[in-house]
């Protein structure tokens, strides 16, 4: 170690010659946006050299009306003129007051560090939304129904209902006795199917444009001329619905033809409108209701005249195939009721009746992120055929999505699918735990096809139908309206019914690639791997918990997520996007949700609250976007404020109400019992103040970066309380640990929190390090801690002890990563030892220990985006090799380093216009902009 720490690292990059370029161009973090509503939008680029020390001293940018003139370098909607800056992020345009739906192209060109111009970029553009409620044309939204009428079938629904919710205890165990043949068949009255809705129209002159605005609740398909309108589905992305909706944007022109043409749009319930058996959360929505749509299609002709065709009543409506479909337990498909040709011209919709109008007041704004789609299908592993015939497909890897199913038949004849992420099945899974039999036979169901297929982690019953027309072809079947998680499949149909192709299609939000790592210990790959898909599997419109029982988006998961999502992706949108969902909902107290889009105003506590203070600023750090703490500044501090109505009486600053350190793992594994607390053993105080004073420290950097040195100084002064407190309460100073409110053995989770979060006094840091070490030495290089305490272990040891972090993660006994990859896991578990949800988004907090622990690529806070970050990678003695880079907002930041023989050979890339602080054994270097090589 000694010979270690003082090798030489030899400079050996140069300076080139080479010229500047401007890439990647975007406007409000997107590439070529359609429907911006953002006033003003704000606009970025890169600038890329191949010269080291490289930087950006001024910029100038043209906009125009027409990519013609924009070649002419005529911007006739804006000329920025030579701005003298290294700034490259968030320049709001200055331009010409837009208006609605004008579309506007810009290109960019930049002066270097010795003031030589660049050529101009290649140009983008983006489009303007409607930008208030006059641009939508008087387009209405348009339903199956009159309202009055569906608000009460609803009541009916739901009286009729309440006593089986009631009695399931959870909403999302209902149906466990009923597959979803018999959900649809026994609801009384009948549920609606998804609605058709069409409207036919005449096109007679040359089209300059034609453009889509549409929104439909909950998510919709839309179709031009029998052609399906884009690649989104499950769109638009949920939100508080009664507050804001959000509307899509596409260019149609090329879809149009001369004459007759026809628009269709099919309408599915989503988060919007589940059906009522859904209970514990929908009946107290403030938005439930049927689904419903609005749209207006804006057709521009080359002579100057404009044509809008919109929603309303004229439109014609008729039930379609999707008979019953439901977020939580599935969709089913009556191949009977398909009404060929229904979106296409010349179609005899007289047996149709008019679209009703409905109210709906919420505030429009276009989803200025990236849409769900589709992505390639996986063929199954393997294939088993169950004693009954039943067939049972194994895809390898758990997703989100559904399968497309290809099947024949006779008419009328049935298929039933079920998906399951682990079924307690031994011939299936042959090392599952006893106690998942255990659960599985004492399940109170009377359906005895249930149980063999039941997921104990999951528990509700995820299933789509699909009702055969008949005829000689094949007939395929995939969802429109509903997502699953899953890794098996189990096909129940009826005799004669063949299968003859079956493929899993995965389908999460479009998310653009940020980053990429990888080393060589074959492990640790998986885990990053199942940690990408974990991710993306839980990303549809906002990071849930889950892709099948809660599907929502909760604080603190999605807190513990937050940096493994911006190293691997371009997330600002999307983050932007949650966080004003969850902003909606706070009520006077200043308290949140514990999720968001939320249905009802649930309080939360200490811990899931403080993701509404840290996500804008982890966000800040990572994106630059200082807009974002200035609209929330206010948010964030009722929500920290807020704590103190939890107050415990007697304890000043001690907060209860807390969640604590959630899903701690017991030790031993037991096949008799759940391997983890809920809450943990040692209470929930420690973490609720710890989290209270987070809050209070984190405002105190926000405040400052605003420039309010009075609230900077308000917060920081209150977070010295509430650490004196803490320290008061909860550290025992004879024996240098932390405790909890119970008495208990030592625990980790208690002590890394204090460490990681800066609680712990200066002169009493070593010593509480020193025992977290020891305690974890003790379990064998092993963790034993939930949700809070493995994020803050991972960050502490990650930084502090390298080598025992990289021994945690990859330790292939339980509880830990390794563990779950030994035992098959290709997502994220929710509990370590495996038998709750498989596929569950916090321990994928891992990925970002990958990048700023392993490959050391970090955030300076002083100086965000990346704008000087950080590299300080861990030379860990098993690693062979490692690679890993990360799309900052400046650029590609890059770090690979191998072994040879006694060497080892590292390689960094710095992005034009940034500088970083190499940190290496031998000490710190300051970088400028370029790609160097060091040898040991």
């Amino acid at each position: 170690m000694r010979n270690f720490l003082i090798l030489l690292f030899l400079l050996s990059g140069g300076t080139l010659c080479g010229e500047v370029q401007v890439q990647r161009l975007r406007c409000e973090g997107l590439e070529n946006p359609l429907g911006i509503d953002a006033v003003p939008p704000r606009l970025a680029w890169i600038m890329t050299s191949n010269v080291n020390g490289d930087k950006q001293t001024a910029y100038q940018i043209l906009a125009a009306d027409n990519a013609e003139q924009l070649a002419q370098n005529d911007g006739n909607i804006w000329d920025s003129g030579k701005v003298q800056s290294s700034n490259s992020l968030y320049i709001p345009f200055q331009g010409k007051a837009l208006q609605a739906g004008q579309k506007v192209f810009w290109k960019v060109r930049i002066w270097d560090k010795d003031g030589n111009v660049s050529d101009w970029s290649q140009n983008a553009f983006w489009s303007a939304g409607l930008l208030q409620k006059a641009d939508w044309h008087n387009a209405r939204w348009i339903a199956f129904k009159d309202d009055a009428l569906y608000q009460t079938e609803w009541r009916q629904h739901y009286e009729s209902e309440k006593k089986r919710f009631d009695n399931d205890g959870y909403y999302w165990e209902t149906g466990q006795d009923d597959d979803i043949f018999k959900l649809y068949s026994d609801a009384e009255p009948k549920y609606d199917a998804a609605p058709l809705l069409r409207k036919e129209f005449s096109v007679t002159k040359s089209i300059k444009s034609a453009t889509l605005y549409i929104s439909g609740l909950g998510v919709y398909e839309s179709f031009l001329n029998g052609s399906r309108i884009g690649r989104n589905v499950l769109a638009p992305a949920a939100t508080n619905y009664h507050i804001r909706t959000l509307y899509d944007v596409y260019d149609v022109k090329s879809m149009l033809k001369d004459g007759r043409n026809a628009f269709g749009i099919t309408l599915g319930r989503g988060n919007h409108s589940r059906l009522v058996n859904e209970g514990a959360i929908q009946r107290f929505a403030p938005w439930t209701g049927q689904p419903k749509a609005v749209a207006l299609l804006k057709i521009e002709y080359d002579d100057g005249q404009s044509e809008a065709v919109i929603t309303d009543s004229a439109w014609k409506v008729s039930g379609g195939p999707v008979v019953y479909d439901d977020d939580q337990h599935g969709e089913l498909y009556d191949a009977r009721c398909e009404q060929t040709g229904w979106n296409t011209p010349g179609f005899d919709d007289s047996l149709w009746k008019n679209a009703a109008e409905v109210e709906w007041n919420a505030r429009l704004e276009s989803q200025k992120m990236p849409p769900c789609r589709c992505f390639s299908a996986v063929q199954p592993v393997r294939t088993v055929t169950k004693k009954d015939g039943t067939l049972i497909y194994d895809f390898g890897k758990n997703v989100s999505g559904w399968v497309r199913l290809s099947v024949k038949g006779s008419e009328g004849q049935k298929v039933l699918i079920d998906y399951a992420e682990t079924p307690a099945d031994k011939e299936l899974i042959p090392n599952l735990s006893p106690k998942r039999f255990i659960f599985r036979d004492s399940l109170k169901t009377n359906n005895p096809q249930y149980a063999p297929f039941y997921d104990n982690g999951v528990v509700i019953r995820q299933q789509s139908g699909y009702i055969l027309k008949g005829g000689e072809l094949p007939q395929t079947f995939e969802c429109s309206f509903t997502y699953k998680a899953f890794q098996f499949v189990r096909i129940t149909a009826d005799a004669g019914v063949k299968i003859e192709k079956i493929e899993s299609v995965p389908v999460y939000t479009d998310l653009p690639s940020a980053g990429s790592f990888r080393c060589s210990n074959v492990t640790v790959n998986k885990i990053q791997s199942a940690a990408l898909n974990g991710i993306l599997s839980n990303t549809h419109g906002y990071i849930t918990d889950d892709p099948h029982r809660d599907k929502n988006g909760w604080t603190e998961d999605n807190l513990l997520v937050a940096a493994s999502v911006f190293y691997n992706f371009d997330a600002a949108p999307l983050y932007a996007k949650w966080l004003q969902d969850l902003a909606e909902t706070q009520v006077p107290s200043g308290e949140i949700c514990f999720k968001a889009p939320c249905s009802q105003h649930v309080c939360t506590c200490p811990c899931w609250g403080e993701a509404m203070v840290m996500i804008p600023l982890e966000m800040y750090h990572f994106t630059g976007d200082k807009s974002v703490l200035a609209k929330y500044a206010d948010t964030m501090r009722r929500v920290a404020e807020s704590n103190m109505s939890r107050q415990v009486k007697d304890k000043a600053e001690i907060i209860a109400g807390a969640l604590g350190d959630w899903m701690s793992p017991v030790i031993p594994l037991s096949d008799t019992q759940r391997n983890n607390n809920m809450t943990p053993p040692e209470g929930s105080l420690l973490y609720g103040t710890a989290s209270h004073y987070r809050n209070m420290k984190n405002l105190a950097e926000i405040y400052t970066v605003l420039a309010d040195k009075s609230g900077a100084d308000k917060y920081a002064t209150w977070a010295e309380r509430i650490a004196e407190r803490f320290n008061a309460e909860f550290y025992d100073k004879a024996k240098g640990i932390y405790h909890g409110e119970h008495p208990t053995e030592y625990r980790q989770a208690a002590n890394a929190v204090p460490l990681q979060y800066g609680l712990v006094p200066k002169d009493e840091r070593t010593l509480v390090r020193q025992h977290l070490i020891e305690a974890v030495h003790q379990l064998g290089g092993r963790l034993s801690a939930g949700f809070l305490g493995t994020a803050a272990l991972l960050d502490y040891l990650g930084e502090h002890d390298p080598e025992l972090a990289y021994k945690i993660v990859t330790q292939p006994e339980y509880p830990g990563w390794g563990y779950m990859i030994a035992n098959g896991a290709t997502a994220m578990w929710e509990g370590w030892d495996g038998d709750d949800s498989r596929n569950h988004s916090p321990y994928c907090l891992v990925s970002g220990y990958f990048y700023r622990n392993l490959a050391g690529i970090q955030i300076d806070p002083a100086n965000p985006a990346f704008k000087h970050f950080i590299l300080k990678p861990a030379f860990i003695k098993e690693l062979m090799f490692l690679e890993a880079f990360h799309e900052s907002p400046y650029g590609r930041i890059g770090i690979a380093w191998r072994r040879s023989g006694t060497k080892i050979i590292l390689h960094v890339q710095i992005p034009a216009n940034t500088t970083a602080t190499l940190v290496l054994p031998s000490g710190s270097k300051e970088l400028p902009s370029g790609e160097y090589d060091f040898e040991q």
